[in-house]
């Protein structure tokens, strides 16, 4: 919602949250404050189109993929949508984006591989992306999410370590943080 008062109307927000819970919330919010600029649509971003289900409980927030040793971890939602995030831009015809803003509990990685030439066009130069290294998959680390970044022609980074997640925020070369 800032983002979207500091661009004004001659800037757009593109908002994908896909929790039957909170998206009704999203809308409300994007109302409440009289933006026109916000386009707001209930699915999660991937690397392939199907349907999963959100998982709550054990501390952390709502997470798309359960935590195998987390036996607190007991409640789902009803299914979601997931969809493959270049042919999702593609196929409804939106803008390849300034900005990219990620923030998706332990799904990140997913997000970035199915945003892969989006996140290549040199119209995207900017990069803002929370990594939780407790609730990565298997075989994913910080470091593979800022080697992607790097595939991507991200160059300049700034990483802001936090109690339970890392703040990544990217440029491409000729941008300053």
């Amino acid at each position: 919602l800032p983002l979207a008062k500091i661009l004004g109307e001659k800037g757009r927000v593109l908002s994908f949250e896909p929790d039957e819970r909170v998206y009704p919330r999203l809308v409300d919010h994007v109302k409440l404050n009289g933006l026109t600029n916000v386009q707001t649509f209930k699915k999660a971003l991937g690397d392939e189109d199907r349907t999963d289900r959100i998982y709550f409980g054990g501390g952390f927030c709502p997470m798309i993929v359960p935590l195998a040793d987390d036996t607190t971890r007991r409640s789902a939602s009803g299914n979601i949508e997931i969809v493959q995030g270049d042919t999702f831009f593609a196929r409804e015809r939106l803008p390849i984006p300034h900005a990219v803003k990620i923030d998706v509990e332990g799904f990140e990685y997913v997000v970035l591989r199915g945003l892969c030439g989006t996140l290549a066009s040199p119209t995207c130069r900017l990069i803002c992306v929370e990594v939780h290294p407790e609730v990565l998959s298997s075989g994913v680390s910080p470091e593979t999410i800022t080697d992607l970044l790097r595939s991507f022609g991200f160059g300049e980074f700034k990483t802001e370590p936090r109690v339970t997640e890392i703040h990544v925020v990217a440029m491409k070369p000729a941008h300053t943080l």
